[in-house]
């Protein structure tokens, strides 16, 4: 038989236990609750984020615009706008913000007023990212940078002018289907305040389509650690040349997601396109 001392050791365990039981549970809830505001907040984040992108495409103009945007997580990393900037301009930008989360969706906030502020100044897109580059520099103190690339049509002229800031080289898909690449000297944006970028230009006949995107569409990789790569997505861009412009930015989705096969992606997938139509 169990000694009165050793009843007395084990009341003390059992209540030291339901104490630690108790303990735990509070713990449990404490962090169910915090668990819940957290996601709250990331909900919130994605719906301010995803008010950031434009809605509409502009309009009485001879130019077609589609994108899609997935982001990686709840919010992303990944940027793009369009914006009528004169009666015949059209400004189009996409970018890429370093990491992935809520410090790189917070960039893209930045980057979003920055573009906005400097475009009504300028349609000089070297000058643009030259500017956007100067106030990053100033405001981020941590290693984050942005990738980016921004190109103005001029649908009267048929010009367009466009300058990249180490962002992948686009793509030009000739009516003809033949494949241009755009790609001009200049470094990240929010690295070295006195980067120069390079403009350079190339004439948007109609059925022309620049094809805008960023890395996370191209490094995507499958379950045996192949990545989507420029090759297959220049093949799906001459298969489809002919049909629509929305039916091409499906067609490239949805070959990326069979690509995949069930994995899932490792960065933000954005895809902006755009065709010059005859004139209205």
């Amino acid at each position: 038989m169990a000694t009165l001392s050793e009843h007395q050791e084990l009341k003390n365990a059992y209540v030291k236990l339901k104490k630690q039981a108790e303990q735990l549970r509070r713990a449990k809830k404490l962090l169910e609750e915090r668990n819940r505001v957290m996601m709250e907040e990331l909900a919130l984040a994605s719906e301010l984020q995803k008010s950031l992108l434009p809605r509409e495409t502009p309009q009485e103009l001879p130019l077609t615009i589609s994108h899609r945007y997935i982001p990686y997580l709840s919010v992303g990393g990944d940027f793009f706008d369009y914006l009528k900037l004169s009666p015949t301009k059209v400004g189009l930008i996409i970018a890429d913000a370093s990491g992935h989360g809520v410090a790189s969706a917070f960039l893209t906030a930045m980057m979003k007023s920055a573009f906005n502020h400097l475009s009504a100044k300028t349609d000089s897109p070297a000058e643009l990212l030259a500017g956007i580059n100067e106030e990053f520099c100033r405001t981020i103190r941590t290693d984050h940078y942005i990738t980016a690339f921004y190109g103005v049509i001029d649908t009267e002229t048929l010009e367009c002018v466009y300058a990249n800031a180490g962002h992948p080289p686009q793509i030009l898909l000739r009516r003809d289907g033949s494949i241009e690449e755009l790609n001009t000297e200049g470094f990240f944006l929010g690295t070295f305040e006195s980067t120069v970028y390079e403009e350079s230009s190339f004439t948007l006949y109609p059925g022309d389509r620049l094809v805008l995107f960023t890395d996370g569409l191209l490094e995507t990789a499958d379950a045996q650690f192949e990545s989507f790569g420029r090759e297959r997505l220049i093949k799906i861009l001459n298969e489809t040349g002919q049909t629509d412009l929305e039916s091409m930015s499906n067609e490239v989705i949805s070959q990326l997601l069979a690509f995949l096969g069930g994995a899932s992606f490792q960065d933000d997938i954005t895809l902006l396109t755009a065709e010059m139509i005859e004139s209205l």
